[in-house]
This record gives C-alpha cells, sequence and structure tokens, in this order.
C-alpha cells in the first residue's frame, strides 16, 4: 500500500536531468521500482500472515489475453528488443512496460480495499497535480527562477502540451467530483484544498489552450454530471451547477477559442496526422498473414511509418521527419498488436466498461433511476427512502464519490486514446483509475468481482508448495529487477556520456564513458551510434593537428564502422541505422576503396526499408555516381524529383550529372527548376547563371550576367559569384568593372595566388 501511495505521489513529478530523456524514462522506471517493491511487500504479508487475499475481476482474462498476445506480438516483432523493453527515448509502450502496467493494476485492486485508502489516493494524486501546476505557472510567470537547474521547462508530466492538458482534465474531473459530494461540513480543510487544486489545473488549461483538451475535458465533466444525476440526494446542487457551468465553459473555448492573451507561449506540436496514420497501419496490416494477425511488434510503429509511408507525406512541412508514434493510441496498437492483439484490447476495455456500468447500475437504484423504478413498479423496496441516509453514514456515499471520479478518469483517457499517443503518465493514470473504480466499486456492490481467501497453513506440503512458488517469483523479480538496473545506470553513463563528446577537450573521456554504457546495455542500437559519431568527431581533432596521427585515424575510423554496422544487426529493419552507417562508408573512402561499394550496399538496404524517402534516393544517386554507374544515378536522381517535385537538391545532382554527360541544355533546364524552388538561395541561381555561361549561345551571357547579380545581391560575400562577374565583365572588356569586382574578391580571400595574379594583369603590374 505504501508503495501504491509513491508511485501515485512521485510519478506525476518525477523527473531527473542524469537522463537523456528527463521524463517519460525515469517515470518509467521509478514505477518498475514501486511496483517491484509493491508486489514484495504483497507477498511478504501473505507469507507472514500464512493467508493470501486477492480479488479477481471481469477485466482480468481479457486483460490477460491482451498480454498473452503482446507477448507473442514482441516475440515475432521487427525488432525484438523494441517490443519487449520499448522506445527509450519514449518509454511507455512495449511488453515489459504493459506487464508492469497490469502488476500495477493489480497491485492497486487488492491493496486498496479501504474506503480511507482510496481517498487518500485522490489527496496524493490531487496534491502531486497541484505542484505539478504551480511548476507550470511560476513558469509562466516567473515568479521563482529556476532556470538552468537542469529542470523541465514547462511541466512535470510531458513534452507535449497537450498531453500535459489531459492530464490535468483528469485532477479538474476529481476536484469536481469531490466537491459536489455532500458532507457534514461544507467548507472544511478537504473542499479548500480540491477548489485550490481544481482552479490550478483549470487556469493551467486554459493557458494551454488546446481545443482537443477542452474538448476532452467537456466530454469528462458531462460524464462527471451522469454519474451525479443518479445520486441527487447525495450531491450539493450549487456545486453541481458550478460543474455544468465549468462544461460550458470547456465547450466555448474549444468551439470559439481561448482568447490569445490567456494562452501561453509554448513550444509548437508536430504530430502525424488521423489520415496519415491510417494509410500506415491499414498498410502495414495488409502486407501479410503474420502482421494482420500479430502486428509488426509493441512500440514498433516508425518501422512501419517507413516501410508506408506515402508520397504524398513528401509534401508535408514535416517530410524528413520519422514519427515514432501514430496520431492516437488505438492506432499504435492496431499496427503493433495486429487485428488479434486489438480484439483482445477491445475485449479488456468492454470487460471494464461492464464491469464499471453494473456497479454504477446497483448503486443508482438508491438514487434517482431507483426512484424513478420504484415509481414505475420496476423495483420493490421498503424504505428505499431511508437508503441514502444510511449509505452516508455507512460511508457508501463517499465510497461513490471515489468511484465515480476515477471511473469518469478512465473513461476520458479512454475517449482521449482515439485522439493522441498517450505517454507514460497517462498510461499510469489509466490503470490506477481502473484498480481504484473497482475498489471503490466493491464497497457497495461486487457484480463483475470475486474475492478469495487462502490459507497457507493447512498443510506441510500446501506450506511448501507455497513456499517454493514465492521463492520462484522473488527470483524473477530479482533478476528482471537486475536487467532494469543495469539498463538505467547505463542510461546515466550513455547521458553523461553524450555531454563529455559535445566538447573537443573531453571526447576521449566522453568514448569511454560511451563504451562503458555498452557493456551496461549492449542491447541499444543508439549507444553504437553515438559512439560511432564520437569516433569520428575524435578522428576529425586528429586530422586537424599538425603532425596527425595516420594509424589512429584509421583506427578511429574502423571504429566507427564496426559501432555503427553493430546498430544494424543490433536493429536490421531501422532505417536510420543503415542511413548512418553508409554515412561511416563515405567517411571512410579516403581510406579504403571499397568503402563506396559498402556505403551502396547500406542505402540499397535503407531504401528497400523506405522506399518513399527522397533523401535516400538522392544518396544512393550520389554513390552510383561515385561508382560511376551513371544510369543508376540518374535513375535515382528522378526518382527522388519524382517523390518530391520540389526537391531542390535532387534538381540539382541532376543537373550536375547532365553537365557531366555534355548535356548541357538538360542541365539548364534542370538548375533553372531548382533556381525557380529557392529564390532566396544564391547557390542554385549561380549555378543556373554558370552554365549560362559554359553555353555561351545567344543570349545565354546576358542571363549569366543578370543571374550573377542576383547572387551577390542575396550574397555580397559570394566569392564564386563575384570572380565569375568579374570574369564574364572581363569577356566584354568592362577592365574596371572587373577589376573591383576582383579585387573584392581578393579581401574575401587575401593571399589567393590566381586572385592575386588577376588583379595584377588588370592593373598592369
Amino acid at each position: 500500500m505504501v508503495f501504491v501511495y509513491a508511485a501515485v505521489a512521485l510519478t506525476p513529478m518525477m523527473f531527473l536531468p542524469v537522463t537523456s530523456e528527463a521524463l517519460d524514462f525515469n517515470k518509467q522506471f521509478l514505477l518498475y521500482a514501486l511496483t517491484v517493491l509493491g508486489l514484495l511487500a504483497w507477498f511478504g504479508q501473505a507469507i507472514v500472515e500464512k493467508k493470501l487475499d486477492f480479488r479477481t475481476s471481469a477485466v482480468d482474462i481479457p486483460l490477460g489475453l491482451f498480454w498473452l498476445f503482446a507477448l507473442v506480438s514482441s516475440i515475432i516483432s521487427k525488432d525484438r528488443i523494441l517490443s519487449f523493453w520499448g522506445d527509450w527515448s519514449a518509454l511507455s509502450w512495449g511488453f515489459i512496460p504493459l506487464s508492469f502496467y497490469i502488476i500495477f493494476y493489480l497491485l492497486v485492486s487488492n491493496s486498496l480495499r479501504g474506503l480511507k485508502q482510496l481517498k487518500a489516493v485522490a489527496i496524493i494524486l490531487g496534491a502531486s497535480a497541484l505542484l505539478s501546476s504551480l511548476y507550470f505557472l511560476n513558469w509562466r510567470f516567473d515568479f521563482i527562477q529556476v532556470k538552468n537547474l537542469g529542470l523541465p521547462a514547462w511541466n512535470t508530466i510531458s513534452g507535449l502540451s497537450s498531453l500535459y492538458g489531459i492530464f490535468l482534465d483528469l485532477i479538474i474531473i476529481l476536484a469536481l467530483a469531490f466537491l459536489i459530494e455532500k458532507k457534514e461540513k461544507n467548507w472544511g480543510a478537504g473542499n479548500i484544498f480540491w477548489v485550490i487544486a481544481g482552479l490550478a489545473s483549470l487556469a493551467v488549461v486554459v493557458m494551454i489552450g488546446f481545443k482537443s483538451v477542452l474538448a476532452i475535458l467537456a466530454v469528462a465533466i458531462f460524464i462527471l454530471l451522469v454519474f451525479a444525476l443518479s445520486r441527487l440526494g447525495e450531491v450539493r446542487m450549487p456545486l453541481v451547477t458550478v460543474t455544468f457551468a465549468v462544461l460550458v465553459l470547456g465547450l466555448l473555448f474549444t468551439f470559439l477559442g481561448v482568447p490569445k492573451f490567456l494562452v501561453a507561449p509554448l513550444p509548437l506540436e508536430v504530430s502525424l496526422s488521423p489520415g496519415v496514420s491510417w494509410d500506415v497501419a491499414s498498410g502495414n496490416l495488409a502486407s501479410g498473414l503474420k502482421t494482420f494477425l500479430f502486428g509488426s511488434g509493441p512500440a514498433t510503429f516508425i518501422y512501419d511509418f517507413s516501410a508506408f509511408r506515402p508520397e504524398s507525406f513528401n509534401q508535408n512541412f514535416a517530410w524528413g521527419t520519422r514519427f515514432t508514434r501514430a496520431y492516437n493510441t488505438v492506432l499504435d496498437i492496431l499496427s503493433g498488436h495486429g487485428v488479434l492483439g486489438t480484439i483482445f484490447f477491445i475485449a479488456a476495455i468492454l470487460a471494464a466498461l461492464g464491469v464499471l456500468f453494473f456497479m454504477w447500475l446497483g448503486r443508482s437504484q438508491k438514487g434517482l433511476f431507483g426512484r424513478f423504478s420504484r415509481a414505475s413498479g420496476l423495483l420493490e423496496h421498503e424504505g428505499a427512502e431511508c437508503d441514502i441516509k444510511r449509505d452516508v453514514k455507512g460511508g457508501q456515499a463517499a465510497a461513490f464519490t471515489v468511484f465515480m471520479s476515477f471511473a469518469t478518469i478512465w473513461l476520458a483517457l479512454l475517449i482521449a486514446s482515439f485522439f493522441m499517443s498517450f505517454s507514460a503518465v497517462h498510461w499510469f493514470m489509466m490503470f490506477l483509475a481502473l484498480g481504484v473504480a473497482v475498489s471503490a466499486g466493491t464497497i457497495f456492490s461486487k457484480i463483475g468481482v470475486r474475492e478469495f481467501s487462502v490459507s497457507l497453513k493447512t498443510s506441510p506440503q500446501y506450506t511448501l508448495v507455497s513456499s517454493f512458488s514465492f521463492v520462484l517469483a522473488i527470483t524473477l523479480i530479482v533478476v528482471l529487477s537486475t536487467y532494469l538496473g543495469r539498463f538505467y545506470l547505463g542510461e546515466i553513463t550513455y547521458t553523461d556520456g553524450l555531454k563529455l563528446a559535445a566538447k573537443a577537450e573531453t571526447i576521449d573521456a566522453g568514448i569511454q564513458k560511451l563504451t562503458k554504457a555498452i557493456e551496461l546495455n549492449p542491447t541499444r542500437a543508439p549507444y553504437h551510434l553515438t559512439l560511432a559519431q564520437g569516433y569520428i568527431v575524435r578522428g576529425n581533432i586528429e586530422s586537424n593537428k599538425p603532425q596527425p596521427n595516420l594509424n589512429l585515424i584509421t583506427s578511429l575510423l574502423a571504429s566507427a564502422v564496426n559501432e555503427a554496422r553493430a546498430a544494424t544487426d543490433l536493429s536490421p529493419n531501422n532505417v536510420a541505422n543503415w542511413d548512418f552507417l553508409a554515412t561511416m562508408y563515405f567517411n571512410a573512402r579516403s581510406l579504403s576503396p571499397n568503402a563506396n561499394v559498402f556505403a551502396v550496399a547500406a542505402l540499397e538496404r535503407a531504401v528497400a526499408l523506405e522506399k518513399t524517402n527522397p533523401t535516400l534516393h538522392l544518396s544512393l544517386g550520389n554513390a552510383k555516381l561515385i561508382a560511376k554507374d551513371l544510369k543508376a544515378a540518374r535513375a535515382h536522381f528522378e526518382e527522388a524529383t519524382r517523390l518530391k517535385p520540389d526537391y531542390v537538391l535532387a534538381y540539382v545532382d541532376l543537373s550536375v550529372l547532365n553537365e557531366s554527360e555534355g548535356k548541357i541544355n538538360e542541365a539548364i533546364e534542370q538548375m533553372a527548376i531548382a533556381a525557380q524552388l529557392s529564390q532566396n538561395d544564391p547557390t542554385p541561381i549561380f549555378q543556373l547563371g554558370r552554365l549560362y555561361y559554359n553555353r555561351g549561345k545567344g543570349e545565354d551571357l546576358g542571363r549569366a550576367e543578370q543571374l550573377f547579380a542576383i547572387a551577390i545581391q542575396l550574397n555580397p560575400n559570394y566569392s564564386d559569384a563575384l570572380w565569375s562577374l568579374g570574369t564574364l565583365y572581363e569577356r566584354w572588356g568592362r577592365t574596371g568593372d572587373a577589376l573591383s569586382l576582383f579585387r573584392k574578391v581578393l579581401q574575401l580571400n587575401p593571399g589567393n595566388t590566381d586572385v592575386t595574379r588577376k588583379v595584377r594583369a588588370l592593373v598592369g603590374e
């Protein structure tokens, strides 16, 4: 119980700057630690008392089946490591995270049995959220300076303001639910606390200003009011009116928007659109029977995105981004877990809905719905008018408040799962809310719930079996905890290595730290990629020395290639790894004549995994060009322009290829497109002028003059354009103008012998 309280108190506020991702990663590992300790405490108490009390509900079997199919999906995943442990950069989903969510839910529903315990969870959660709201308000109004202390930028929940707003929606619901409950003291300390927590959360939600967040709040308040209507005799009508007013406010802001002067200056959020997410998920399911049934594996949406990225996405402003998550949680599960996994996920949701609904229906017989039923003759109950008073005295009314608030939170999160992809806090809240709602519901209704008590002292044989089971469970927990501990220490070491490798004077220490991180967790492909980059940086530092150690440079470059290859071995379906490996081979071309061959092979693998990415085709085209395979190079350059008709670099490279083959007209045509697409970039404009100058037919020289002048206007210090325009003026006999331009080039490039010779020749020295 203590560890459940600790999880509720610390998870919303948890952050540590010692890891590369300060929020989700630390929250998840905190949950791992507290869940393990809670499980050990639960088992230990059973051994001491020689009795194990546990509670099961109708949710457990479909939830267990979903867990089982998640295991199968993880085993046959595109990336088994990623599916089991989750994505370190957003550690909220995967087989291990799901397992701990379920265990935590079972701990909550079994260890929290009394009304005081359940109310304590609500108060602790409200206090934690209040601190988080105050943190945001302090950031917004700068009451206390907390900059440069390694703290989160503006909130302690998520890097996305929308997800933070959804969390605060849940706290507003919690506050309203406890405020509308009829109590002996209208304005005790408890009510004052909920007023402060609710107002602070509401203020932050308004300042976030996202319509989706306000819409979820309005829907959640509507659900809460439906619960309140079933117990009119147990609620304070003035505060029900206030709740309705908040609902109206939420709807107004949803449709009309929050006034700009109220909205905080928050960072721009970029997420995948619903249409593209559906295209990716449906394309993945249609790719084969295995993926149709079991998906590509939990947390592997980034691979699905690469494989089924639509060509139309290249016209998006974020076309160069690889998205790790779908638009919403439901599509993430559909793509990652397949049809079978999604069916059992839906079954678990329906089972939870059924349990909560029938608990509420049973309790509502004493409220408005019960009165209607008795008036219509559907329900016979003597002395029903006294039920409400007895319930208030017996604590059932308070239990229903807890049930109502957390059931509403769970339903709000269920609805939100169709509109956004959850972070660690939201998954934590979903399983916490379900566990608390079920526990509170059992106080006044046993529908869908069964309780068991197993004696551990009935016989020596039984005791031996139970002790063996306990030891086995402890062993499994210790082994898993050891791995998790090593992984967490590895992440801390990796983060230290990143900081050290960012500075030239500490690059060697950074490489040592990164190597140690790989020893602690050799399954993390990004560790290998970062170490490879560290070797490259170290090699560049060595090469810039007056007397570089060529053997050391060769060794560092070889080590970089080996680390990049290790990353591709760990995650062979990750496009970024193959792209990075190709870069390593490009860097090694000066040392090995076969390096470009390996670069081509790496890029071909990358293109096979992400066919619609024009950047990969461009890189492969350049590699083919180096290999003197001009036909293949042209094909990839043209494919890049087909996939992205406004891709300037592809037109430039295609123009260069045409020029190298003597196709000057085609080269001018392609470079003209590039110049038209990037009218503020002097480089393609200058190159187009150079091509006109070289062709020199008809009005070509006049066009070249105009283009050189435009390039200089865009960049007055553009030496190549200045030199070329001066050469053109010299050709026309405008010696004075040419001399003026050449002198400026000399100022920009002092000591350049060619420019110096040209100036002297024109001066007549």
